[in-house]
């Protein structure tokens, strides 16, 4: 029903005696006729009504795990405050819309009272809702410089923002383009700008008081006289730009297949920009494609474009170690199977040899292929996903330490071996804490977010040289649960934890009535869960189909640390403790 203020609604959702007593539980709940939302109780009985979807892409989270006063999404793994809706873990910005939860005393019915356009919308801006004045006294003397555009840069400015630093922000991006959604760029290349933009258009960042520099590339830090040198791509002359404290988050650059000859040719395309995507796929039409290397990216392009049956024809190029696509990350058999699943779409695969020679025209395009057992493939168009390299050659002389693949060093607290320089996301190595503090890179775009949340706080702490907020920033070690995601043929491959070292996999689904399904059918029904072993300890999972164990291996993670290998049948039944307690369904493989 409507409240007596024509914003608001207020609505009965359920009654107490449907409820469980003292045990965490989530129920979704129409409000009224005027939307849904997420019903959670705690161990302790209390209720709190929150906004149902994942701000992320708008996953039903009570299809994901609730542990510890902490939602997991089901499908990509953003976790939010169970208390209050607020963004713990990534991917995604928005926090979670909070509603007003009445419990009748005497009847014993739960009233849930929500603004409808917060109903509406389903999610929260948190970095809106605090006011940024120049004419503050917190931080305003201080600038930070954050350099690149991408999830780790817009995720530390808002957490700034957010956290009160009033002082000076500039953002130097090489691309055109205001922070937009990357990941989205491989599984539809065709994407229209506006519509993978994070924050919409740049008035946005003139809202919160942040200086975006787009079409501006880091040519140089000096990082004794904290200055950057940059130059925009209309000047003609470089500029200095002062900062107190310096973000890196630059990405990484894609291979190429220099100095091979012709590695240069005009009809050889990498995918690392929006604009590389347009250009991409709107070339291939009525065109042989030949993809050089089976990573995600290449993988994922090769499934849009067979999709579109707009090319004449589509080749995969493994490489001369792979059998098949991602045998090192998700080991021979899953590899296998997403291998099948391209051959049924008329894609041919050439394992276990790479590339030779290039062969070109005049013209200087590509129109052979010779690849190392000297089979000739014609090709009108080559598509490389090959992996890419740290984007930090601009820092050669900066005193930042590099190692020897160029990757930057950092603590847990995303600091550098400089004071005042940070570093987050695809180029730096930090302490992994669900490896013990073991140094990884982890080029996961949910990830990368994280980073940028932990730099922000450490910045902060930085300013105040005092406690800042909650203990983000302080921990010695990255806490944060890698978590990855595919979409090929509308088929998602769920990945969480780091499975590095693995000397084992199993594979197992779950049937009807729960039954545990071994292998071969699992992998037949393209319904399975990947377990990934090491000295008798699942470190890794990897499911096709079965949202939502990847999320609820995350919180096991999270929560108690790898899994045991004799655990993992009682772990698909569910019953292997408190993680995703409540959760709906919480076998269900769709």
């Amino acid at each position: 029903m409507m409240s007596d203020d024509p914003e608001m609604v207020e609505a009965v959702v359920c009654n107490m005696k449907d409820l469980p007593e003292k045990q965490e539980f989530m129920k979704e709940v129409d409000v009224g006729s005027s939307g849904k939302c997420l019903l959670i109780m705690n161990e302790n009985g209390d209720l709190t009504a929150l906004g149902h979807k994942c701000t992320h892409y708008g996953a039903p989270l009570v299809r994901g795990a609730l542990n510890n006063g902490r939602i997991r999404c089901p499908w990509h793994g953003a976790c939010f405050s169970a208390t209050t809706g607020d963004i713990e873990d990534y991917p995604g910005l928005d926090s979670l819309p909070k509603y007003q939860v009445i419990v009748d005393d005497e009847s014993g019915d739960v009233k849930v009272r929500a603004k409808l356009e917060h109903l509406k919308v389903g999610k929260r801006n948190a970095c809106m809702d605090t006011e940024i004045r120049s004419d503050g006294q917190q931080h305003t003397e201080q600038r930070i410089v954050i350099i690149g555009g991408g999830p780790a840069s817009i995720v530390c400015v808002e957490t700034l923002r957010k956290e009160g630093f009033t002082g000076s922000i500039i953002i130097v991006c090489k691309e055109p383009h205001p922070p937009y959604d990357r990941a989205k760029l491989s599984k539809a290349p065709d994407a229209i700008p506006q519509d993978v933009y994070l924050r919409g258009d740049l008035k946005y960042y003139d809202d919160i008081k942040v200086d975006l520099r787009l079409n501006t590339e880091a040519l140089s830090v000096d990082a004794e006289q904290k200055k950057v040198v940059t130059r925009a791509c209309d000047e003609n002359e470089d500029r200095s730009i002062s900062f107190d404290h310096l973000f890196i988050a630059t990405g990484g650059t894609p291979r190429t297949l220099h100095p091979m000859t012709g590695s240069d040719c005009n009809n050889i395309f990498v995918l690392r920009t929006l604009d590389d995507a347009n250009k991409l796929a709107s070339q291939c039409k009525d065109k042989r494609v030949a993809l050089v290397g089976s990573s995600f990216i290449a993988m994922e392009i090769a499934a849009f474009l067979a999709k579109k049956k707009e090319s004449t024809s589509l080749s995969v190029i493994c490489g001369r170690r792979s059998n098949v696509p991602f045998q090192s990350s998700l080991g021979p058999d899953i590899g296998g199977r997403i291998m099948k699943m391209h051959e049924e779409k008329g894609i041919k695969f050439y394992t276990s040899v790479g590339v030779a020679e290039l062969k070109c025209n005049d013209e200087k395009n590509v129109t052979h292929i010779r690849l190392s057992d000297d089979t000739v493939l014609e090709v009108d168009l080559v598509i490389l996903g090959i992996g890419v390299t740290p984007s930090t050659n601009f820092l050669q002389s900066s005193k930042i330490d590099l190692d020897d693949k160029g990757f930057i060093p950092v603590d847990g607290n995303m600091k550098t071996n400089v004071d005042s320089v940070y570093a987050g996301g695809d180029v730096v190595t930090f302490p992994l804490g669900m490896k013990g503090g073991e140094r990884c890179n982890v080029q996961h775009w949910q990830m990368a977010h994280n980073h940028g949340r932990i730099a922000a706080y450490s910045i902060i702490k930085s300013c105040e040289d005092s406690q800042v907020g909650d203990s983000h920033g302080k921990d010695q070690h990255v806490q944060s649960i890698p978590f990855f995601w595919t979409v090929q043929f509308g088929i998602s491959i769920r990945y969480a934890g780091h499975g590095g070292g693995f000397d084992n996999i199993i594979i197992k689904g779950v049937g009807k009535n729960g039954k545990i399904v071994k292998a071969g059918e699992a992998l037949s029904s393209k319904k399975f869960v990947g377990f990934y072993v090491k000295k008798d300890h699942v470190i890794a999972v990897a499911t096709m189909m079965a949202d939502p164990i990847a999320a609820r291996f995350a919180e096991h993670l999270n929560d108690k640390g790898p899994l045991k290998v004799d655990q993992i049948d009682s772990f698909l039944k569910g019953d292997t403790g408190d993680e995703g307690k409540g959760h709906v369904d919480k076998c269900s493989i769709n």
